[in-house]
């Protein structure tokens, strides 16, 4: 990442967050292994888990008309939906957005030029057919989970689907 990038990592985070107190936290060791240890997790995402399949249904006949039964498809199921905190933090989202607009577009960049094309052009096919022309601001991905005050071990989370990208943002004395 270039580094005018990286240099505003943290601070534009800490400014969309209004303030550093949720990072003033201190990783558990022996000697304060009983503090509390605030975590927050906010899922900014589109996803449809539960949808209607239609593997076996007719090409030839509008989802509207299929019936199963005396029983109609229901049609809700085959919309995606946005997460409930893309709702309650819906401004936090767009000052996100807004703060790593540059970031998302060189991450963007850097998956085009690196994965298969293949594995980026599902990516993107996913991100660009949204219901209602709704754009991705995250392109090639569908969401953007911030997770506050956390470490873990490398792990696939079970509905990603291709793969996910992790970004750690803090003032660093070394490394990352």
């Amino acid at each position: 990442m270039p580094k005018d990038l990286k240099d505003l990592l943290y601070p534009s985070l800490v400014a969309c967050l209004d303030g550093p107190d949720l990072f003033s936290i201190r990783l558990p060791s022996p000697a304060n292994e009983n503090l509390p240890q605030p975590f927050d997790c906010l899922h900014f995402s589109w996803y449809n888990r539960y949808t209607t399949k239609g593997n076996d249904t007719p090409s030839d006949v509008h989802p509207y008309e299929l019936h199963l039964g005396n029983s109609r498809t229901n049609v809700w199921q085959m919309l995606p939906c946005t997460s409930s905190d893309m709702a309650e933090y819906g401004q936090l989202f767009n000052r996100l957005v807004q703060a790593f607009q540059d970031v998302f577009l060189w991450i963007g960049s850097a998956l085009q030029v690196h994965l298969p094309e293949a594995e980026y052009s599902a990516l993107v096919q996913v991100a660009e057919s949204l219901p209602g022309n709704v754009i991705s601001h995250v392109e090639p991905f569908i969401s953007l989970v911030v997770n506050i005050n956390t470490q873990t071990a490398a792990h696939r989370d079970r509905f990603d689907k291709n793969l996910c990208l992790a970004l750690a943002i803090s003032d660093f004395s070394e490394g990352a």
